[in-house]
């Protein structure tokens, strides 16, 4: 147990790990013997916790569900994590104001129709970079499968 684990110390007959989440540092205890292989189990679940810190996805009373206090740190009413349809919903209210019907009929068309369909119930953290990339790759593998002809060039002798 030499080796220094970062947030992780022993604390008597448990071990206590540190990390910090809304502006505060949480130092909660796992009820495990500080041996050198549950200092290691501790140091994977804190880079684990401050992973889902840093894509705000955490969830204090999922990890330590006999935390004291817990129910405080834990967000609540409007300020709680919005799913893409919510935002969406969200989204055609504010932007109805300044587009056409019309415009809006399309665009909200084209959203329920390829993006609320896969990732409405998804949060907008949840939504990443690659399963955008991915679905947008699905996409156009479907619509070149669909009654596309090869490009005329518009400059091609007559």
């Amino acid at each position: 147990m030499g080796s220094k684990l970062k947030g992780v110390v022993p604390l008597n007959d448990r071990i206590q790990i540190y990390f910090r989440w809304k502006g505060r540092t949480l130092r909660p205890t796992l009820n495990l013997k500080p041996t050198a292989g549950n200092l290691k189990h501790a140091s994977r679940l804190r880079t684990q916790i401050v992973n889902e810190i840093n894509d705000d996805v955490f969830n204090l009373e999922a990890h330590f569900p006999e935390y004291k206090n817990a129910h405080k740190y834990e967000c609540q009413g409007e300020t709680r994590r919005r799913t893409l349809k919510e935002w969406s919903k969200l989204w055609e209210e504010i932007a109805g104001r300044e587009h056409e019907d019309s415009t809006m009929r399309i665009y909200m068309r084209h959203i329920n129709a390829y993006w609320l369909e896969y990732f409405g119930d998804l949060s907008i953290p949840q939504l990443t970079h690659e399963k955008i990339i991915r679905h947008l790759a699905m996409l156009s593998k479907e619509h070149m499968g669909q009654n596309s002809l090869p490009r005329q060039d518009t400059l091609s002798p007559t």
